[in-house]
């Protein structure tokens, strides 16, 4: 541009060349990236349905992959899907991948905690309280409605880890904020598994 401005002194180019230093930024300035974001809220962790989980962990930072572990039968995922009730009526964009049992199952239990009812799991106080039932769904259904929108599943088939990091590359697509597979330990497997668990985590990752 310099070699345009032909005739003008060079006092007015120095004064152009200061101003847009002012205006102008580090490249690659991450961390000051990160802290206006930061500041403007638009990188934050989301919140977990339980206060001091959220405060202890800051699990769920964007683009970060979270692992939640425990024994079997330990509710982790009837954990998970309390957490993705309320995340999807708070209005975040959630999927949930179930590799055991149905939607139906899922809902169900969903209806249950929803509710606030543990009793509508029990098929004897089901049937033995029809009416009550019915009220209870209800209230509930039009939040299962809409809820079952965010739970894919796969009852009776063995879902590959390439399929599920292509699932999670698609719900990426579509803007949803949180993508969870409960568990992953269902996918199918093959002979060197330590190999495809590193190869699946490193392609969720860079998804994220």
């Amino acid at each position: 541009m310099m070699a345009d401005m032909g005739d003008v002194p060079a006092s007015v180019k120095a004064d152009g060349v200061r101003d847009v230093m002012a205006d102008a930024k580090p490249i690659g300035d991450e961390v000051g990236d990160l802290l206006n974001a930061m500041i403007a809220g638009t990188h934050k962790p989301v919140a977990w349905p339980w206060p001091k989980l959220s405060a202890a962990a800051r699990a769920l930072m964007p683009g970060t992959v979270t692992l939640l572990c425990g024994e079997a039968g330990s509710t982790k995922s009837f954990m998970l899907l309390e957490a993705a009730a309320l995340w999807h009526r708070q209005g975040i964009p959630v999927s949930v991948f179930e590799l055991e049992e149905d939607r139906k199952y899922h809902l169900h239990r969903a209806m249950a905690q929803q509710a606030n009812e543990s009793r509508l799991l029990d098929h004897d106080w089901v049937q033995q309280n029809a009416d009550l039932t019915l009220d209870y769904y209800r209230q509930v259904q039009p939040f299962l409605n809409t809820f079952k929108s965010c739970i894919w599943e796969a009852p009776d088939q063995q879902v590959t880890l390439d399929q599920l990091a292509d699932w999670v590359r698609d719900r990426s697509k579509e803007g949803r904020r949180i993508v969870a597979i409960d568990p992953v330990t269902a996918a199918a497997c093959n002979d060197k598994p330590w190999v495809a668990d590193q190869k699946f985590i490193m392609a969720v990752k860079t998804i994220v």
